[in-house]
């Protein structure tokens, strides 16, 4: 999270939070003015007049800020995953402090963002930038012969983890005498685990890379598993969703993830189907990782429906 991105949440929860308690303290004014009628003491925390004079020009240049700040398209700065949540907390920094669409000094800025947040709403009423569907795939990626739904669930993934060269804490100009990357390998059924390292050895010779080294970060890995889509197991488990859901699944042959799934597929020999609980916009494994209350929900249902069909007599497959 970038210093302006925190600066705008920072400001625009301070700006409602100020508004909001400024709205009690006047209530706790109605209240203490009883009070003090029926002769109880008055808070001593309400702020004097000068105090609240204070607060609201604090507040005021916060939104002149947060105004100056607003992009073209009606939304505030941040990260397209941040949005439209971000800027409807700018919008509500605004009207708590008294500012709505039509007759206030903001009123374009709000005009531009209410347009901005009616824009990211999805045909299923889903309000986001990016989902349901995600961000969009680089077409470049991958294997050029093969199509994109290939390139994710049928073919090996070789990514950089981390890379380290140099000394950023004295850069000299000159090249470095080393470096080292921390790769991985996600890998589908096909693959021999066992040659990977050496595969790689033979295609770095190939190329006059022989002074590059290659070894094993950890000692074990996680065997590529799948079950084929025509499996019997597949077929019962894709009638029992959409019996729950009243729609037809998507079913892939194969996750992206690491799992030990080999135990239950390989070691003990039996079918196994996955059934993941999330959408694409999830930002899975980054510091912003989330589940949306409707996939929550949906879960739970999906999971009883197939508990529950589970338990009808004669209505599972033999193997």
């Amino acid at each position: 999270m970038n210093c302006k991105l925190v600066s705008i949440v920072a400001i625009a929860l301070s700006v409602w939070s100020a508004a909001w308690n400024c709205a009690i303290a006047q209530d706790n004014a109605v209240a203490v003015q009883s009070k003090r009628d029926a002769g109880a003491d008055a808070p001593k925390n309400v702020l004097s007049p000068v105090e609240w004079k204070a607060v609201d020009l604090a507040v005021e240049r916060a939104l002149k800020w947060l105004a100056a700040v607003q992009q073209p398209d009606g939304s505030f700065p941040t990260r397209d995953t941040g949005q439209p949540a971000i800027s409807s907390l700018c919008m509500m920094a605004f009207m708590a402090h008294g500012h709505v669409p039509g007759s206030s000094r903001y009123s374009p800025q709000l005009k531009k963002a209410t347009d901005y947040l009616i824009s990211c709403q999805k045909p299923n009423g889903l309000i986001t930038l990016l989902g349901p569907d995600g961000p969009q795939i680089n077409r470049d990626w991958g294997e050029e012969s093969l199509t994109p739904p290939e390139r994710v669930f049928g073919w090996n993934s070789f990514e950089v983890l981390a890379f380290k060269t140099g000394n950023p804490d004295r850069v000299v100009n000159a090249i470095p005498p080393n470096a080292t990357a921390w790769c991985q390998l996600r890998f589908v059924v096909g693959t021999d685990p066992h040659d990977i390292l050496p595969a790689l050895r033979r295609h770095l010779d190939r190329g006059g890379f022989q002074r590059v080294e290659t070894r094993a970060s950890r000692e074990g890995f996680f065997p590529a598993t799948r079950l084929d889509p025509d499996h019997p197991w597949v077929k019962w488990a894709e009638a029992s969703l959409e019996r729950t859901t009243g729609r037809k699944p998507a079913v892939l042959p194969n996750l992206g993830g690491s799992l030990p799934n080999d135990v239950f597929a390989d070691t003990l020999g039996m079918p196994t189907v996955w059934v993941p609980h999330s959408y694409a916009s999830c930002s899975q494994h980054a510091p912003n990782e989330h589940l949306l209350a409707p996939v929550a929900r949906d879960a739970l249902r999906i999971m009883t429906g197939l508990f529950w069909d589970l338990g009808q007599p004669g209505g599972v497959p033999r193997r």
